[in-house]
């Protein structure tokens, strides 16, 4: 007997909606123009932005922050709260950042609790200072962040869209990288960093 698949909500279908949106194409764009990427949510989400960031970092010639460590988190919501400590950790990262060449991505599958709230404070505090903001959400969040870029994935389930916001940092990743045609299949992938490395 077949073992039932888990049910990923036709992600590929999924996938396809997103990337023909006006919204990722804006998106895109402006992710070929920062230098630096910031990317943040909160359980599995979080787990998918640090993964993402070190990717684009790796992969692309851009700076990438995400708060993934524990340390860091636990700090900041001891001195501060749940619903700031984001903030909190942005206010310490653009000491050294210009918020001009800086887009911050928030990832989100919640609407209304204490964590979606964590997410939408932050993204407000980014377009405060200047920075470009937007959020991946499985929900909409039409009524919240007027001036954030706003990719719905329309998911009903946690993991679907947590599988397919990394799907989703992997695009953006592709799409800066995809002058000679090169595609992420491969291990390590063959796509090229596009900067330049100083001869010795």
């Amino acid at each position: 007997m077949l073992q039932q698949v888990v049910n990923f909500e036709n992600i590929d279908n999924k996938l396809n909606e997103v990337i023909n949106m006006t919204e990722w194409t804006n998106l895109s764009n402006i992710f070929k123009e920062k230098k630096n990427i910031i990317l943040f949510g909160h359980g599995g989400n979080m787990g998918v932005c640090d993964h993402g960031a070190i990717d684009i970092g790796r992969l692309t010639n851009k700076a990438t922050f995400s708060p993934g460590s524990a340390v860091l988190c636990t700090s900041l919501i001891s001195d501060f709260n749940f619903e700031k400590w984001i903030t909190e950790w942005l206010k310490i990262i653009f000491k050294g950042l210009d918020p001009k060449d800086t887009l911050i991505i928030g990832n989100s599958c919640s609407v209304g609790s204490e964590s979606s709230n964590s997410i939408l404070n932050a993204l407000e505090y980014g377009n405060e200072i200047g920075a470009t903001t937007c959020i991946i959400s499985a929900r909409s969040k039409e009524n919240f962040l007027p001036n954030t870029i706003k990719i719905i994935t329309n998911s009903i389930y946690y993991h679907t869209h947590e599988v397919l916001s990394l799907m989703l940092i992997y695009q953006l990743i592709y799409l800066f990288n995809n002058d000679d045609n090169h595609n992420l299949i491969d291990c390590p992938p063959p796509i090229k960093v596009k900067y330049n490395i100083k001869k010795m």
